[in-house]
């Protein structure tokens, strides 16, 4: 049974003093008879502010005390103490401090009771007991561990008491439990303020932060946690794990929270969390355990950080880098990725991978007529179309503008060959779009691998290069690459070496063919026409090398320098006695969209010298088709210059007569297919008036190229075409040609205007 004489031994012994055991059997008697005891038990349940105001006030009612205290010394100044609890006649006084110079020179050794009950002039204790109004007292130094004195507690009264034995020994007793709760509170405070300032960090952190147990158990968050999951710390605060964790991870959680505190190794992933909200959330969650002083585990403190905002941007940069924003369809960067991917895998593949590349026919034109909004719709429709008919394995892409690719694993050349068959089947039907049937066409080219290491790269070269010869074939058709064609590719190559270096060193010249006014037989202009002379080939066609002029960008220097001669040459023969001789020149379309191209040609004049009204520049109807809208601006700031401009080859391309009004021309130029067979071909007469009428009804002149035979003039003739050029007059000529063929302008001109006469080629 736990007694007075236990707990004194206890206290003793923890205090390392002797046991007062002369005085035990009379103090024991009478403080079981208060029953006192309870105040110690009292005591021990107890701790902090509530410790110290339960105490006095129990010592003071158990002693009949007038005052009861419990002071601590300043840490900083051992001579002043200040209350920790201080009771006066039933009330507790705040704020109690006050000097007390002896109490310093207590030690360890002087831990028994001070009992003043007669005069105050010796109480270390005076100054205490004379602001509390106390006449005499009962105290005791608070010793903590080091012999570190802490403070001191007391009983005082107004008047004389007759016997302190009681209160001494009760002193005594609970000195060491007093000292003990004021150390306590003292290694407390540093951590306590450590804590809170910990707390009131995490609180500022936007980053959700949460601490469990050793159990799993939580046992606090801050605010930013409270925030995402629409909660408060008190609801947290000893949760379960399934409490507050998803349903469906809570297992998976307490799993990987065991491993944690199994091998300590921090926990880093990702999940996606379902909020109280109903919105789902993708964060990434870190773990890692919490060490105490002594190295054992004291629990698990983890962060969610939301990346639902990365994500999102993540998947939308991932569309934007790898699919076309317009069909929905991957890209060229994706598409080469995904063959890469599959011909890294091509051993686990019954057939080698191949490439179907699908070009639209003529959708330049096609987007110049229509309109860019109803020409988008058509390329959404092809896409889909595509996408319908490949398996699920293969990738259909969008890869140009109008190019579409395909991946095909299974078949070989035959399976090839049966999808091109479809995809041109199915092309064949009308597109309708905004109430209107719109027929679309295609060229296809088809490489198929040979498992012999080649690339991405390779496979779509080649079939782009097979594309190329489809084209060739004429629209609706499919062509395979074949190693001749890397040959014809290479020479290619070797050619464009070659047109570079035929620019430096002065192969290239100009030739003009003469324009002849129909009425008169009058030299209105001359088509400057660029040709190469290449020192071991001989002459290369312009058919040849133009084409790779353009494919590798050397169609602008070889252009500036076919504008800057053609010009240079007009105002010499304008010098030379022909004033209104106008001189033609072909622009490209890569030439049109070049940005400074206004600029180019008004300073080409001036540094020539030349009258605007002597240069005319000839556009195909396909470029002027494309962008038409663009273009119309770049062709009126060119008109603005007092240039000419007219259409070539019309009649081949795809034109819409609102946006023909709209284009500052001057000509249209019949193109020589449409006279080849005139006037035998019904089709061909019937085109070719139709476009001189036209002309003529937008206010336009026409001009026929590749006249050849005396019918074909006559026809001419007849229908009012403005002007000719061809072979039944001239061949295109040099410098000294043109020069001698206009020394005979004199002759031509009487037998163009003869009453009745013939015309002859001269």
């Amino acid at each position: 049974m736990y007694n007075f004489r236990t707990l004194m031994e206890e206290t003793a012994q923890a205090q390392n003093i002797e046991p007062t055991r002369e005085e035990t059997p009379r103090a024991e008697a009478l403080i079981c008879e208060k029953n006192v005891l309870d105040i110690y038990f009292d005591a021990v349940a107890t701790s902090g502010e509530n410790f110290f105001h339960s105490l006095v006030k129990k010592l003071a009612h158990a002693t009949g005390a007038d005052s009861a205290l419990i002071c601590e010394v300043l840490p900083d100044q051992l001579s002043r103490v200040r209350s920790l609890a201080v009771l006066r006649a039933g009330e507790f006084v705040d704020n109690f401090e006050v000097d007390i110079p002896v109490l310093c020179c207590l030690n360890a050794q002087e831990i028994c009771p001070l009992c003043y009950p007669d005069q105050m002039s010796d109480s270390p204790l005076k100054p205490q007991a004379q602001v509390l109004g106390m006449g005499n007292y009962v105290g005791i130094p608070l010793i903590g561990q080091g012999g570190k004195l802490l403070g001191t507690m007391a009983l005082m009264w107004l008047r004389q008491s007759e016997d302190h034995r009681e209160s001494k020994l009760l002193l005594q007793i609970l000195a060491y439990r007093v000292a003990n709760e004021m150390g306590r509170l003292r290694s407390s405070e540093p951590q306590t303020e450590k804590i809170q300032f910990l707390l009131a960090m995490a609180d500022a952190i936007p980053t959700p932060i949460f601490y469990k147990d050793r159990s799993g158990y939580y046992l606090g968050c801050n605010q930013a946690f409270e925030r995402l999951f629409d909660t408060t710390r008190t609801e947290i605060v000893g949760s379960a794990p399934h409490d507050i964790d998803p349903k469906h991870l809570a297992p998976k959680f307490h799993e990987m929270d065991k491993a944690l505190l199994k091998n300590r190794t921090p926990q880093t992933f990702e999940t996606t969390i379902p909020l109280p909200d109903g919105r789902h959330r993708d964060v990434i969650i870190n773990k890692a355990v919490i060490s105490e002083p002594d190295g054992s585990i004291g629990g698990i403190v983890g962060t969610i950080l939301d990346i639902t905002d990365l994500r999102k941007a993540d998947r939308k940069i991932q569309q934007l880098a790898y699919y076309d924003s317009l069909t929905g369809l991957p890209n060229r960067v994706k598409f080469k990725e995904h063959l890469s991917e599959q011909l890294a895998d091509q051993a686990s593949l019954q057939y080698p991978p191949s490439v179907l590349l699908i070009d639209l026919w003529r959708f330049k034109g096609l987007n110049g007529t229509l309109g860019h909004s109803r020409s988008n719709q058509i390329l959404t429709a092809v896409a889909e179309k595509l996408a319908n008919l490949a398996h699920s394995k293969d990738m259909v892409a969008r890869v140009g503008r109008d190019e579409f690719a395909m991946t095909l694993h299974r078949g070989g050349e035959q399976e090839a060959s049966r999808t091109s068959e479809r995809i041109l089947e199915l092309l064949e039907n009308p597109i309708k779009i905004q109430g209107q049937q719109v027929q679309v066409a295609a060229s296809i080219g088809i490489a198929l691998s040979s498992m012999n290491g080649e690339g991405a790269d390779d496979l779509i070269e080649n079939a782009e290069a097979a594309v190329f010869q489809a084209k060739e074939k004429g629209k609706n058709s499919y062509h395979f690459f074949s190693k001749q064609m890397n040959e014809e590719a290479l020479e290619q190559l070797v050619l464009e070496t070659q047109l570079r270096q035929a620019l430096r060193r002065e192969e290239l010249h100009l030739c003009y063919q003469p324009q002849l006014d129909l009425s008169t037989g009058r030299t209105v202009g001359l088509e400057a026409l660029v040709r190469w002379t290449h020192p071991t080939q001989g002459l290369v066609p312009p058919d040849r090398f133009i084409p790779i002029a353009e494919n590798s960008g050397l169609i602008l220097p070889i252009g500036e320098w076919v504008l800057r001669t053609a010009c240079i040459q007009a105002r010499k023969w304008q010098q030379f006695g022909h004033p209104g001789l106008r001189v033609s020149v072909n622009l490209s379309g890569i030439q049109l969209k070049q940005p400074r191209l206004v600029e180019t040609v008004s300073s080409i004049l001036q540094e020539c010298r030349l009258d605007p009204n002597l240069l005319e520049l000839e556009l195909t109807e396909s470029t002027m088709m494309e962008d038409t809208e663009e273009n119309i601006q770049i062709l009126n700031r060119l008109k603005g210059l007092g240039i000419h401009l007219s259409i070539d080859d019309f009649g081949t391309g795809f034109s819409s007569l609102s946006y023909l009004k709209r284009f500052p021309i001057d000509k249209l130029k019949i193109d020589r297919s449409f006279l080849s067979e005139v006037p035998h071909s019904d089709d061909d007469v019937a085109i070719t008036k139709a476009v001189i009428a036209l002309g003529h009804s937008l206010g336009l002149k026409v001009i026929a190229e590749g006249v050849e035979t005396q019918e074909q003039l006559d026809f001419l003739r007849i229908q009012k075409c403005d002007s000719i050029q061809g072979y039944f007059f001239s061949r295109p000529l040099s410098q000294a040609g043109v020069d001698d063929f206009l020394k005979k302008e004199g002759p031509r001109r009487r037998l163009f205007t003869r009453p009745n006469g013939p015309v002859w080629a001269i």
